[in-house]
């Protein structure tokens, strides 16, 4: 027994001396230096910082059959963001990690899916043996780390949305958002109102960005939306609506912009970047919209053990703050969520101080106390429901804030 353990010991011994992580490596550790194949006999060296670039590590398999959608993706957000004018950094590069044995598979892929803006490697010898997926601690695909130019690590496994707010907030210029506006009703009747019914919309990622709820005339708002960007709406048909037309979205002009799909037991409209400019919301009708209700998700990271709001968190509340101030008889509701990483007891105490920060902060804006509904959740009322065990995705998803806007 004791030589066994003497043996493990010197396994775990050698195994940290040689750089091995055990576990994936977590944000705001350094990103260590590792050694890549980039094929054709070709080894190359990378130390982070790299370049004085945002990097970002994605570990990914040709045999994953979401590996071509997910590559496609960070492909046209590699060369979106390629040059971008950040404020620290000197661009973004996605450092592609193929982990297989495969190598005639991984080139073709490469060449098939036209894969040109990555830098290019693959991990041969597998999780257990290869340098970067040691260094990294990665055990599975696909994995995405993301580096900042300090060769920092600040996200793991980021959804699409996240990854391309996380290079906006890094830009000397942000992106214009606007607040998109638009009425629901069916096609061969416009005075037909699709009523009271929630709308959900999506980026064309498929990644959620919260719902709305049309008012008594069909309209809906979505606030501070990137307007150069392709957006999914949706409506779950849970009013019953009975009808043999498609649905159709209509601008505050009264144009039949599209009609619906049907769609997974509900309806579906495809907007384009070029559609989203005729649904943007004058300033000068915002208070002739009078919604009956608006509820928008957020997912706010807070700092100092939630005694304070980070910069990126207060540019998330700016277009709340807005809307507030021009709707002055509104009421905000507030629900904060936290996950189940914590015991139940710890998870309350958590989002208990959250909702306090968050009441004082709109106190602090001009926001009367009148107008603020402030409630605190803990972990009992989950976005999704993973017992007995959530993946970090489901984690993140589940520790959120609604903030509901009603008509007063």
């Amino acid at each position: 027994m004791i030589k066994h353990l003497a043996y493990l010991l010197v396994f775990a011994l050698v195994a940290n001396a040689s750089g091995q992580n055990t576990q994936l490596i977590k944000p705001g550790e350094k990103a260590p230096p590792f050694v890549l194949n980039r094929g054709e006999n070709a080894i190359q060296g990378f130390t982070m910082p790299y370049l004085n670039k945002i990097v970002m590590l994605h570990f990914w398999s040709s045999s994953n059959p979401n590996a071509g959608t997910n590559n496609r993706f960070l492909n046209s957000i590699a060369e979106n963001y390629f040059e971008s004018d950040f404020i620290n950094a000197e661009g973004f590069e996605i450092i592609s990690i193929a982990v297989q044995s495969d190598q005639k598979s991984w080139e073709e892929t490469i060449q098939n899916d036209s894969l040109v803006n990555f830098v290019h490697g693959i991990a041969m010898k597998g999780f257990a043996k290869d340098d970067v997926c040691l260094k990294f601690g990665v055990n599975q695909t696909p994995t995405d780390i993301v580096i900042d130019e300090t060769g920092q690590v600040v996200l793991i496994n980021p959804r699409l949305a996240d990854l391309e707010n996380y290079l906006d907030s890094k830009k000397n210029v942000h992106p214009l958002k606007k607040d998109i506006f638009g009425m629901l009703a069916l096609s061969s009747s416009k005075e037909d109102k699709v009523r009271f019914s929630k709308v959900y919309l999506f980026n064309h990622y498929g990644d959620s960005l919260g719902y709305s709820r049309t008012n008594e005339n069909g309209v809906f708002v979505f606030h501070d939306m990137k307007i150069n960007h392709n957006y999914l709406l949706k409506i779950d048909n849970q009013m019953d609506i009975i009808t043999s037309d498609p649905t159709a979205l209509y601008n505050s002009e009264g144009e039949l912009l599209v009609k619906g799909k049907t769609m997974n037991g509900g309806f579906v409209f495809y907007l384009p970047s070029k559609l989203i400019t005729k649904l943007q919301l004058a300033d000068s009708s915002l208070n002739t919209v009078s919604p009956l209700e608006i509820t928008i998700t957020k997912y706010l990271s807070f700092k100092n053990n939630n005694t304070a709001l980070s910069s990126k968190d207060e540019q998330e509340l700016n277009g709340i703050l807005t809307t507030l101030k021009k709707n002055n008889q509104s009421i905000l509701e507030i629900a904060v969520h936290s996950n189940s990483k914590q015991d139940e007891k710890t998870s309350k105490t958590f989002s208990d101080q959250q909702a306090q920060l968050l009441k004082t902060y709109f106190l602090s804006k001009g926001i009367p106390q009148s107008r603020l509904r402030v409630q605190s959740f803990g972990s009992s009322q989950p976005a999704i429901s993973c017992s007995p065990g959530c993946t970090d995705e489901e984690h993140k998803k589940n520790k959120r804030v609604e903030f509901t806007i009603l008509k007063n």
